[in-house]
């Protein structure tokens, strides 16, 4: 009786000592990423551009803009968004 808790207990003690030696361990290596601020400012761009896009048909939809006014700010919003989508390509060298 005795010596089965006691293998059960050095079992379990292998098994947690198993799955955290990893952590305690350490010798795992810190990677540094570079993060371009021009790079993360044109993504918010982006995001925020896209956005627009979306709030322009919801409003279109709800009938806060005319059919004229939501093709015109839509196309122009559209058009930003290419721009800056370009802007990105060209920035990450995928021209």
């Amino acid at each position: 009786m005795i010596a089965d808790v006691v293998l059960i207990a050095l079992l379990a003690l292998a098994l947690v000592v198993g799955v955290s030696w990893p952590l305690i361990a350490g010798g795992h290596e810190v990677v540094e990423v570079a993060v371009d601020p021009a790079r993360v400012a044109l993504d918010d761009e982006i995001t925020a551009s896209l956005q627009a896009i979306k709030e322009l048909q919801f409003d279109h939809q709800a009938g806060s803009l005319s059919d004229d006014d939501f093709q015109r700010m839509e196309r122009a919003e559209r058009a930003n968004a290419a721009r800056l989508i370009r802007r990105r390509s060209e920035l990450d060298g995928d021209s």
